[in-house]
Order: structure tokens, then C-alpha cells, then sequence
């Protein structure tokens, strides 16, 4: 697909999100959607992020990693797999 119509996050700021994909789902390239524009700085490209994140298979829509309930991540973004680099580079932080 060229685009991410087929996936919706839904729920609270804070919380973990309920995120529903129209399965099986694929993408032709690395994308990404801002739900809510942050305040915060920039995220640079060799800079450290601070997440709590959800990982959502998209052949199956079964999430397979994530740390809501828990504290936030700290990662190296130039660290990090690249789709989620990706997604994150240049966007503003909370």
C-alpha cells in the first residue's frame, strides 16, 4: 500500500493505544503519520528519544513489543531499527 488508511490508533495521551490494521498489511515503503504534533524540540537525527512505544505486526495486527505500563525507553536514535528512525527524525517532541 502507499499509504496508512488501513490503521487507526485510538485511546488517551499517556496511555497505550488501541491500534487496529486491516490485515494482512504492507506498506511500499517506510511511513509515517504524526497523530499529535509535539511542543518540544526537534528530534535530531543523532539525538537520544525518550518513548514508550507499541509495536503492531502488520501481517497479523498482534502487537509484538511495547512499554506502556512501564517507564519511558531512552534510545540513540542513529541505534535504533531504521523505520523507526525514520518515523521520528525531524519530528517534535512532546
Amino acid at each position: 500500500m502507499n499509504n496508512l488508511d488501513a490503521i487507526t490508533v485510538a485511546g488517551a495521551a499517556g496511555k497505550a493505544p488501541q491500534v487496529t490494521i486491516k490485515t494482512p498489511y504492507a506498506v511500499d515503503e517506510t511511513r509515517s503519520k504524526v497523530l499529535t504534533p509535539g511542543n518540544g524540540p526537534t528530534v535530531q537525527e543523532a539525538g537520544f528519544i525518550d518513548v514508550n512505544y507499541v509495536g503492531v505486526n502488520g501481517r497479523t495486527g498482534k502487537v509484538f513489543d511495547g512499554n506502556f505500563g512501564s517507564q519511558t525507553t531512552l534510545f540513540p536514535l542513529d541505534q535504533v531499527v531504521p523505520g523507526f528512525k525514520i518515523a521520528l527524525e525531524g519530528k517534535r517532541s512532546e
